[in-house]
């Protein structure tokens, strides 16, 4: 599924899904700054929450929805209310612990956009989406 305007896109695809979780690789490219990571885990239940939220955000246009990993930190995206009804605001981060001669060195491109509503049902539509190709895996 992607989340894209004129200069900004988010790419997300399932790598593979479990009971409880299932792991996505996102791609972002946000005014000309790109960052990419596989196998970012989210929780099944959170995730049915965030489906939940966005689709009464979709009528409302009030507030925010955030979908978060797993891991704290390593993916989020916030879709929320910009000030004039016909605008929502993409924004998150995505980050990535790189491991060299005994030292943890954080990456993290934070990433903000508008969307215009027009587009918001589509989004709605492909997040229901997201998961309907693939069958759940045991681990």
């Amino acid at each position: 599924m992607r989340i894209y305007t004129e200069d900004n896109v988010i790419d997300i695809r399932v790598l593979e899904t479990g009971r409880e979780d299932f792991h996505i690789g996102v791609k972002v490219n946000a005014n000309g700054f790109v960052a990419q990571k596989d196998s970012i885990g989210i929780n099944m239940q959170s995730f049915d929450v965030f489906l939940k939220q966005l689709k009464a955000f979709q009528n409302e246009l009030k507030g925010e929805v955030i979908l978060d990993s797993m891991s704290p930190g390593e993916f989020q995206m916030q879709l929320r209310a910009a000030g004039k009804r016909y605008h929502v605001v993409v924004q998150g981060q995505i980050s990535r612990t790189i491991y060299q001669a005994e030292s943890a060195l954080l990456n993290t491109l934070q990433f903000a956009f508008r969307v215009d509503t027009a587009y918001l049902k589509g989004i709605v539509s492909d997040f229901e989406a997201l998961l309907a190709d693939h069958k759940v895996t045991t681990a």
